[in-house]
């Protein structure tokens, strides 16, 4: 796998355009007192925590004043337990003394997550996306402009998705298998992403449709071979084919009870990976060009906009490689279900396809004819 060390450009957005939204959700949330606390207020409760813990540890085993086992560990929750939420809930940022807590904080996530190989990848990743939003808060909290300090020439601009960094890839899997997922590769090439029922990021699932299937399939092999030297594992891509193997925190494994698989995703090579491919585009556009023919003025037809043109002009070349390429797989029946129910907007329970579409028609009836297919020769 190539690694990305520099990338062409960087999204251009202002700091205003990045820090507006967020300074308003955060009024939002104060005024209906849900939003998370300000970091500075986090930050002296730690501080006063802190004391308390040291002050305590020095009476654990003192007379007078000595202190219990149990106190001396309601102490030590409580502290560790604002930790936690100024880790895992970024707090409100509204004065300098809220961005000096945050900047604390990253530095001392980072200092835990050091090692002999450097710093923990996700604990890398997640304070760099930290510290940026900080950048966006900072600024507009002291009316700078980023871009014009460099922001853009950095690679740190605000609200920007870090996807051209190095190891994103990694990053996300290691993410989610933090977040208790699973993946799942077949003998074939296969990734299947598993979870608890219910337990699914879906945010974190969208982050990784976003990733194309052969780089994923890549990064999901070498992460196997690497974490499994121990288990016996082929030490090379070639030898992980025509097995089955798992990917999750206990590194190799069997199947997880009561999980199911969230997402799949086919290798470039694999069985349906153009019809699947084709499906992902159509649905993809399908719903630029519902959006674009919604934002038109009421006054204006959709075949006159050039925009919801080519959007249609896209969406139609896909239909003869959808309704043409038989499903051969689960996976390629549900990519098409998929695809009709976009096609009609959800409305496939209440209404027939009109006999005279060009579209639906066609759609409903390669659909039906892969599913008596499968289970024909299933029976």
């Amino acid at each position: 796998m190539v690694e990305t060390t520099t990338r062409s450009k960087c999204v251009q957005n202002t700091a205003s355009d990045v820090v507006r939204p967020i300074i308003e959700d955060q009024i939002d949330a104060a005024l209906t007192d849900n939003g998370p606390r300000r970091a500075s207020v986090i930050g002296r409760e730690y501080a006063q925590g802190f004391a308390a813990y040291v002050a305590a540890d020095n009476k654990l085993y003192s007379e007078p004043g000595s202190i219990s086992d149990a106190e001396y560990d309601a102490l030590e929750r409580g502290h560790a337990a604002l930790y936690e939420e100024i880790l895992h809930t970024p707090p409100a940022i509204e004065s300098p003394s809220d961005i000096l807590v945050e900047l604390m904080l990253c530095i001392s996530d980072m200092r835990n997550s050091m090692g002999p190989a450097g710093l923990d990848l996700t604990d890398a990743m997640n304070n760099s996306e930290r510290l940026v939003r900080l950048l966006g808060l900072a600024a507009g909290i002291f009316g700078e402009d980023l871009n014009s300090l460099g922001a853009d020439a950095f690679c740190v601009t605000p609200g920007e998705t870090p996807d051209w960094m190095p190891y994103y890839e990694e990053y996300l899997i290691e993410l989610a298998i933090e977040k208790k997922h699973a993946f799942r590769l077949t003998a074939h090439g296969l990734v299947e992403i598993y979870a608890q029922q219910g337990q699914g990021d879906e945010d974190l699932l969208k982050k990784l449709d976003n990733i194309k299937p052969g780089p994923l399939t890549t990064v999901v092999q070498e992460m196997i071979i690497k974490r499994g030297l121990s288990f016996g594992i082929p030490n090379r891509v070639e030898g992980l084919a025509g097995r089955e193997w798992w990917l999750s925190e206990r590194a190799v494994k069997t199947p997880m009870r009561d999980a199911k698989p969230l997402r799949v995703i086919w290798a470039d090579n694999y069985i349906d990976a153009q019809l699947l491919q084709a499906c992902k585009d159509f649905c993809r556009v399908e719903k630029a060009w519902a959006d674009a023919v919604r934002a038109l003025p009421d006054h204006v037809d959709d075949t006159d906009d050039e925009a919801c043109v080519s959007l249609a002009a896209q969406r139609d070349a896909l239909i003869p490689i959808i309704v043409g390429t038989p499903a051969k797989t689960e996976a390629g029946l549900r990519a098409k279900a998929a695809v009709y129910d976009v096609y009609v907007d959800g409305s496939w329970n209440v209404l027939l396809p009109s006999p005279h579409s060009d579209v639906e028609s066609p759609l409903l009836a390669t659909l039906i004819a892969d599913l008596v297919r499968k289970t024909a020769a299933s029976a």
